[in-house]
């Protein structure tokens, strides 16, 4: 009678297994990641199951999804030949450093201001501002088409407003650019008291400033 101790059916099942993740990794290889990464398919199935040049795809269709949204193409790196890269949909990877920045606005009773960014059509800021030392501020956000004119700048360079807010204590927010030109807010201190107001943002803007009321206008 033949016997098999455990010790050789262990060591059997052990071999069978080695060999059986070698095969699919082999497969796996040659079938999708050679296919999908770097557009090579020796068995000519990665284009039967559409996996040919996959991250390339996957890079243009974030490109385009990207400028679709309002983006600045300028702002975008295009990976469409960088093999070593594969992005989804829901990531940009951007050609420019974000920036950030942190400003305290100080207004005394019913003081205003102006807060502007200047930026290029396409470029997007994400902002908070929040008030201390009082309760309640007005603000608009809107944009000027004025150039680099300010002095000359009236209530007609107001091309768009994004949020009129009439009563807030603190607003986050964002906003892409329609058009060159500068992008901000008007604040008025509502309240009977003086108040500071804290804005910081982040994104790609070319300069920004605070601009008293009476040298915009």
């Amino acid at each position: 009678m033949l016997k098999i101790n455990s010790h050789g059916a262990s060591s059997l099942s052990s071999l069978f297994a080695v060999l059986v993740s070698a095969f699919v990794a082999a497969v796996i290889l040659f079938v999708f990641i050679l296919p999908a990464e770097f557009g090579k398919d020796p068995t000519g199935l990665g284009e039967k199951l559409g996996v040919i040049d996959m991250s390339t795809d996957i890079a243009e269709d974030q490109l385009e999804s990207s400028i679709g949204a309002g983006l600045n193409p300028a702002l975008i790196i295009d990976n469409t030949d960088n093999v070593d890269r594969i992005e989804s949909n829901n990531h940009i990877m951007f050609a420019k450093p974000l920036q950030f920045m942190e400003v305290d606005i100080e207004l005394g009773e019913f003081g205003e201001v102006e807060y502007k960014f200047q930026m290029e059509q396409g470029s997007q800021i994400n902002y908070t501002w929040s008030v201390s030392g009082g309760d309640l501020a007005y603000s608009d956000l809107h944009g000027h088409n004025a150039g680099e004119d300010k002095e000359t700048a009236t209530d007609d360079d107001i091309d768009t407003k994004y949020l009129d807010s009439q009563e807030d204590q603190s607003i986050s927010g964002q906003f892409i650019a329609p058009f060159d030109g500068d992008h901000g807010w008007f604040f008025l201190n509502i309240d009977q008291k003086d108040i500071t107001i804290t804005l910081t943002a982040s994104g790609h803007w070319n300069s920004h400033e605070l601009l008293p009321i009476d040298s915009y206008y």
